[in-house]
């Protein structure tokens, strides 16, 4: 009787465990068929450079047939790799050259095909983002980032290329200002407020600036598309270069994608301009007097009558700091911070100042050069 009795309730017992257990993750893991196969033969390898080539011909045979979830671990686990032996040689960085360099683009390229895969798990893609995250402090291209707001697209998101750190300059003194710009024209763009058009726009903005410029990265720290979205520029751990010289320093960066000298931009657009303002204001101090459109600052008619007019009355009438939740600088601002409006421009000079007339193509950080028409 006693042992009929222990059966019953172990029988209830389990029954118990069943009913009760926890809900099934959302997480996948691998599918029953790449239980039955078990794991790769490279997982649980000794870490080092055999167990990288291992993975590497692994994937390029199409990962020996196995399911999706077994593949993206094959991309992480050769990702992760790469950046720990990047790590272990940054002393020697210089005299690698450009092996080190390669071996960085490898692993982030490894890293953003797993936040792009739809079938990747979202414990996959935070390793993914996180190993991107370390990456930037590893290249100098994001470490110590100056506070950003939150909710934009990401540079990996929009797909940007890495920055030259040797073309670039580390911000000092923190921000004081905020520059409002548009793009004008960038050829192919329609400012549909797509997101595939807006994305190729920011690459292409990006494209000009490097190349054709010679600026270290996107010369603007942040940029707005008409359907309101905000795009990742220039990290503000870096001094933007889109106001001319000694004016970018201490000075935030905005455009608008669009050409508004004749034009208006779209009401979600300012709107996102609006509160991504407001949010820098807070977190950097800024006092409403600090906000410009780029023709108070340079000779040029960026960004348009509609842009120029709104950076004035925000002056005048916009939110105090203290009712955005922000408090003053503690140091007082630099003496150059005020500078007074240019007077107006013809439209070849605008064409100038904007990079879109060959004979005046910008040289690194906003210094002019001389340039050959192509």
């Amino acid at each position: 009787m006693h042992a009929r009795l222990l059966a019953l309730g172990l029988g209830l017992g389990l029954f118990a465990l069943g009913a009760c257990r926890a809900p099934q993750s959302l997480d996948r893991g691998p599918s029953d068929d790449g239980l039955r196969r078990g794991a790769p033969a490279w997982v649980g390898a000794e870490e080092g450079w055999d167990k990288l080539e291992r993975i590497e011909r692994w994937l390029a045979s199409g990962a020996d047939g196995y399911d999706a979830y077994w593949r993206l671990q094959g991309e992480l686990a050769l990702a992760e790799g790469r950046l720990a032996f990047a790590r272990t040689e940054q002393g020697s960085a210089a005299a690698l050259g450009g092996r080190w360099d390669a071996r960085l683009e490898s692993a982030r390229a490894g890293f953003e095909r797993v936040t792009q895969d739809a079938e990747a798990s979202p414990s996959q893609r935070e390793r993914a983002r996180r190993g991107l995250a370390s990456l930037g402090v590893l290249d100098g291209a994001g470490d110590a980032p100056a506070a950003a707001p939150s909710g934009m697209l990401s540079r990996s998101a929009w797909g940007a290329s890495r920055p030259v750190a040797a073309r670039l300059d580390r911000t000092t003194g923190g921000y004081d200002k905020i520059t409002v710009h548009h793009t004008a024209q960038v050829p192919g763009a329609r400012f549909d407020g797509s997101l595939a058009d807006s994305v190729e726009t920011v690459r292409r903005v990006q494209g000009e600036h490097m190349s054709n410029r010679g600026y270290g990265d996107i010369g603007y720290h942040f940029l707005i598309d008409a359907a309101g979205r905000v795009f990742a520029g220039r990290d503000l751990a870096w001094q933007g270069a889109h106001a001319g010289g000694v004016r970018n320093k201490n000075n935030i960066g905005i455009c608008l994608l669009g050409n508004f000298e004749t034009g208006r931009p779209s009401d979600a657009a300012m709107a996102a301009l609006t509160q991504l303002v407001a949010d820098l204001r807070r977190t950097h101090h800024i006092e409403r007097d600090g906000i410009y459109c780029h023709k108070e600052l340079k000779n040029t008619e960026c960004p348009g009558p509609h842009l120029a007019a709104w950076a004035s009355n925000y002056r005048r009438g916009g939110p105090s700091l203290a009712s955005l939740g922000g408090s003053a600088r503690p140091t007082a601002r630099p003496a150059d911070a005020r500078v007074s409006a240019a007077r107006p421009v013809s439209a070849a000079s605008s064409a100038c100042a904007h990079g879109r007339s060959a004979r005046c193509l910008r040289g690194p950080e906003g210094s002019r050069r001389a340039a050959r028409v192509r």
